[in-house]
């Protein structure tokens, strides 16, 4: 697939002003095996017209289905930035992370886990904290089919990271954090 847009930050006062262009392929070599390749490509602009940055996001994932029951994956992703504005002091900057998911799916219910590792060296995600930040993500999902239409589905995930990007209860900066959630989707 190719695909043309505006950009993904447009902060351009003509939102028509950045483009982005992109390929996207699947691939599936063997039974079970599939591989998912994006790479997407383009500039974001700023208000007035005189910055811009210059992006790419490439995203890779492997799954393989063992059975009916358990399937496997393995995700890459990353987000490079350039700021273009400045021709000789050319800032750039990468995000990357490396997922891994295992999941159990029977006929009413499923689990799944993850783990992710998340690369941080020029505060693209973890803006304001200190360089050379990394973080790990562990989430255990799990659903379960009410009906052919209707699913409940549970998450928790523990994050924890190298410097104190996330805020407690009290707003005092912490490493770690907590997130959980509960959701009710509907399928017309």
């Amino acid at each position: 697939g190719a695909v043309v847009s505006n950009a993904s930050d447009n902060r351009d006062s003509d939102e028509n002003e950045s483009k982005h262009m992109g390929v996207n392929a699947t691939i599936k070599p063997m039974e079970g095996l599939a591989i998912k390749l994006n790479y997407l490509t383009g500039r974001d602009g700023a208000t007035d017209g005189t910055d811009y940055v210059d992006t790419t996001r490439i995203n890779a994932t492997v799954t393989y289905a063992l059975n009916n029951m358990y399937d496997f994956a393995l995700h890459y992703s990353s987000l490079t930035t350039e700021d273009a504005a400045t021709p000789v002091t050319l800032l750039e900057e990468e995000a990357t992370s490396i997922a891994l998911y295992a999941g159990m799916k029977q006929e009413m219910w499923g689990a799944g886990l993850r783990y992710e590792m998340i690369t941080d060296d020029d505060n693209m995600i973890f803006t304001g904290t200190a360089l050379d930040n990394s973080a790990s993500v562990i989430t255990v999902t799990g659903w379960y089919n009410v009906d052919q239409n209707a699913v409940l589905k549970a998450e928790i995930a523990q994050t924890s990271a190298d410097e104190a990007v996330f805020l407690d209860d009290g707003f005092v900066a912490d490493d770690a954090m907590m997130t959980y959630g509960l959701g009710f989707m509907y399928r017309f």
